[in-house]
């Protein structure tokens, strides 16, 4: 299989995006073929695929179950990355490690975090995921292949069940029930569409520049309940809002309060479009998805 692109985690929502973007040269990894909780695990997949590039991203993003386990997330989202890193470079393979604004603190609430900024998080999640950076670079030291890794943020598209459809659906229940929206007014950050994030990482694949950091985000900067109104807005949803701080909400993991991205730009890769302009091209997407889904 020599030159194909292994995508792990290709059932999630990032992964579906590459699978698609890759097209004929995309091989799907799966749980199944691929356990983050083995050791072993990793150079097995390498040494019985034997693909000229992987995307990672398999990971443990449940980020309350993160905290509730951190040495288990930290298996997974960082011993397990080290492991593969290592496969990887010892087979001469190009490795895009898929990481998280959750690696940074939170506190840049007058801008957005730039790709050479100074991580420092704040909960189990972002310390796993940078665990998973440190190891992947340690992996990498002196390597003949390349290693990418790319940041992403609040995350959204095919296959759903996610921020933009679960927004239509909890605005539907509430009008319903009679009882307002309940939207997050303080947590900034930025929306990204997965296909986008896909074509990103399409353009730096083969690009032949050596790896670096990079921010594979949409444009601009949102908060949770803005976000949420454009959401509505465009689905001609027009429930009763009730505008709350993040503290209202009670999780066992804290989310970093201002942690947007700004997006890296590739010279011959795609222009990063605005969150707004993403997010319209998705809404009818979950609106169709919703209608598809619901009893008559």
């Amino acid at each position: 299989m020599s030159g194909a692109v292994l995508i792990t985690g290709a059932t999630g929502r990032l992964g579906h995006a590459l699978t698609a973007v890759f097209g004929s040269e995309a091989a799907a990894s799966r749980r199944s073929d691929y356990d983050l909780d083995v050791p072993a695990a990793a150079d097995a997949l390498i040494r019985r695929q034997r693909p000229g590039t992987v995307i990672h991203c398999a990971a443990w993003t449940d980020v309350d179950a993160c905290a509730r386990e951190p040495e288990l997330a930290m298996r997974r989202n960082g011993i397990a990355v080290g492991e593969l890193g290592t496969a990887c470079a010892a087979a001469e393979i190009d490795l895009v490690v898929v990481s998280t604004n959750e690696v940074f603190a939170g506190d840049r609430c007058d801008g957005a975090y730039a790709a050479d900024d100074e991580p420092a998080p704040i909960n189990a999640y972002g310390r796993s995921k940078l665990a998973g950076e440190h190891a992947a670079r340690d992996a990498f030291a002196g390597a003949r292949s390349r290693l990418f890794i790319v940041r992403t943020a609040w995350l959204f598209g095919d296959p759903g069940n996610d921020f933009p459809e679960k927004i239509v659906l909890a605005a539907r229940g509430a009008r319903a029930n009679g009882r307002p929206l309940r939207l997050v007014d303080d947590e900034i950050g930025t929306p990204s569409y997965a296909a986008d994030v896909a074509r990103f990482i399409h353009a730096l694949v083969k690009n032949p520049a050596r790896g670096t950091v990079h921010h594979a985000v949409s444009l601009g900067r949102t908060s949770r309940a803005d976000w949420a109104l454009e959401i509505l807005r465009l689905a001609a949803e027009w429930p009763t809002i009730e505008r709350v701080p993040l503290s209202s909400w009670r999780r066992d993991s804290t989310p970093p309060r201002c942690a947007a991205l700004s997006p890296s730009r590739l010279a011959d890769g795609p222009t990063p479009r605005t969150w707004q302009a993403a997010t319209a091209e998705y809404v009818p997407v979950v609106l169709r998805r919703i209608a598809a889904t619901t009893p008559r």
